[in-house]
Parts: structure tokens; C-alpha cells; sequence
């Protein structure tokens, strides 16, 4: 395991304040500047891992026990978790964020041993196929169950910005508190 402190553990006192001003903003439905900036994060993401080969996958991230391929498999399952989330939302279908705690480990340990290929391009489909669920979502203010209780849709997308902005700074590409750009 890394010795090194978790990106989540070290976030500055601005952070937190941003994302409480986004959720107010999120909470009466106003997505559009959160999507934008997911966009942005992935793709700034998926520039920082495509140069890295099998090796760089295997290597070390700030997450005790975890490696870089256990963190973009999280990355890529937080948004099939939401996506899922979202499509049930569609229905008015409860779901969970995961099928259970149990599938949710085996599911990011199964994932980070694939190859370097693979492991992009989930990051690339998942991240994809959300952005595209998203774009078809015309209510954000519809109820979503959540394990902290229920709040309203657009919540998710907060989860989802923050999901990428901290493991982004644990996959150790380079990219630190300094670079994130800043919810409006």
C-alpha cells in the first residue's frame, strides 16, 4: 500500500465551500454549469491516462491498497452506478447506487486486473454513456433515494464532479487541487 494521504482527506476548505454553493444551485435543478464542468474533468482525465501502459495502471495510487487500474475501475463504476440511478429515476423505479457493498468491491477488484486498453476505454464508455443519459434528462428536481436519504436528481450531478475531481488527484497523473476548475 502507498503511504501517501487520500486526495479526499487533504481537499482545501474552498473546495468544500464551491461544492455547497453548487448544490444549492443543483438542488433547484440547475445542472447545465456542473455537466459542463464533468465534461471538462473527464476529458482532462482521459488526456492524463492515455499515456500510461501497463505498468503505470499497476503502479501505486494515493489510496491505501489501491492501485491506479482499482481507481479508474471506481471512476468507471460511479457512473454506471449514477446512470443507473438516473434511468430508474426516468421510471420512477426505486434502485440502489450498487447491487450491494459485496458486488461493488468484486466489481472494482475484477476490474483493475485488465489491461491498459481496457481500462481506458471503460473510462471513455462509461463516462460516455452518462454524459449521453444525462442530456436526455428533462426533470433534475425529481426525488432520488440515496444512502444519506432523499434528495432531488441533480444531486448526482455534484457526486459525479466530485467523484472525478478527487480520484483524479489519486491516480498521481499530475493533477492537483491547483488545477480544478472551479464550479461558477
Amino acid at each position: 500500500t502507498s503511504g501517501a494521504v487520500p486526495a479526499a482527506a487533504t481537499k482545501p476548505a474552498s473546495f468544500a465551500a464551491t461544492m455547497e454553493d453548487a448544490l444549492k444551485s443543483v438542488n433547484q435543478g440547475q445542472v447545465e454549469p456542473v455537466l459542463k464542468r464533468i465534461a471538462e474533468a473527464t476529458q482532462t482525465l482521459l488526456r492524463a491516462t492515455i499515456r500510461f501502459d501497463e505498468d503505470d495502471w499497476r503502479a501505486p495510487s494515493l489510496l491505501p491498497g489501491w492501485s491506479r487500474a482499482h481507481v479508474a475501475t471506481h471512476i468507471a463504476r460511479n457512473a454506471d452506478a449514477l446512470r443507473v440511478l438516473i434511468s430508474a429515476s426516468r421510471t420512477g423505479d426505486p434502485a440502489p447506487l450498487y447491487a450491494s457493498a459485496n458486488a461493488k468491491f468484486n466489481d472494482i477488484e475484477n476490474g483493475a486486473e485488465r489491461t491498459a486498453l481496457e481500462l481506458q476505454v471503460d473510462l471513455d464508455t462509461s463516462a460516455g454513456e452518462l454524459a449521453r443519459l444525462c442530456d436526455r434528462v428533462h426533470d433534475w428536481i425529481v426525488p432520488v433515494r440515496l444512502p444519506g436519504g432523499e434528495f432531488p436528481l441533480s444531486v448526482l450531478s455534484i457526486i459525479r464532479l466530485q467523484e472525478l475531481t478527487l480520484h483524479h488527484i489519486d491516480l498521481r497523473t499530475g493533477f492537483t487541487w491547483s488545477d480544478i476548475d472551479i464550479v461558477p
